[in-house]
């Protein structure tokens, strides 16, 4: 994307050609309307490309140094690069807008395991359920992909369970004693469901009040074990 459009890099020139001028001369250089060439003008003086100046009753427009409007270029354009990563995260954090999205069986699993390991922040479970072999490959996939990108994991357990050891993973099962075919799933600014009897379904939701009440479970039931 140009810096300047077509006009103002005209008006532009003409006042690196001139030099000092009032909008009257540099309209004759352009060929260009006086009352466009004003607004181009200002324009070019918001962007740090023209100064303005004053003799008695007559106003002067000359351009800045071109060194000068480098460095200043060059500098937001550093600023801009660091600013990247946190619109990413922000986009990120937005861009699934569906508050509660529903799908099942494997495809929608590694979906939604997908899902945690994009939004790289620690991951709360409640392991309640007993999986089947199938749906069991996929979580210890994604538990690879969550020791790859350095995620921790805390998982509430009511079972031994038959994961490998692997980093970043802190299990407690005393204290925990409910069977369901249900697994909650804490992360970032999502709650994920996964019901596990003939075909898995999973509900995810992105209600702050649900996430959080979650959360606060989780901890107290952590802290008791």
């Amino acid at each position: 994307m140009s810096i300047l459009n077509d006009s103002q890099r005209k008006v532009f020139e003409a006042t690196l050609k001139i030099g000092k001028s009032t909008i009257g001369k540099i309209a004759q250089k352009t060929g260009m309307h006086r009352q466009s060439v004003k607004i181009i003008l200002v324009s070019l003086q918001e962007k740090g490309f023209v100064s303005k100046s004053s003799e008695g009753n007559k106003i002067f427009f000359s351009s800045n140094d071109l060194n000068d409007i480098k460095k200043k270029f060059l500098s937001q354009l550093e600023c801009m690069k660091k600013q990247v990563p946190a619109l990413k995260a922000e986009y990120e954090d937005t861009k699934d807008s569906q508050i509660i999205n529903a799908v099942s069986g494997v495809k929608g699993l590694r979906s939604a395991l997908m899902d945690e390991i994009i939004k790289g922040k620690e991951i709360c479970a409640f392991h309640l359920s007993c999986l089947s072999e199938e749906f069991s490959e996929e979580f210890e996939a994604n538990d690879k992909r969550r020791v790859i990108h350095k995620i921790p994991l805390r998982v509430l357990t009511n079972h031994k369970s038959n994961q490998k050891s692997s980093k970043n993973l802190l299990y407690k099962q005393k204290g925990w004693s409910v069977q369901s075919k249900i697994d909650l799933f804490v992360y970032a600014n999502k709650l994920t469901i996964f019901y596990s009897d003939t075909e898995t379904k999973i509900f995810t939701m992105k209600i702050n009040e649900i996430t959080t009440l979650f959360k606060d479970i989780f901890e107290k039931k952590w802290k008791a074990c």
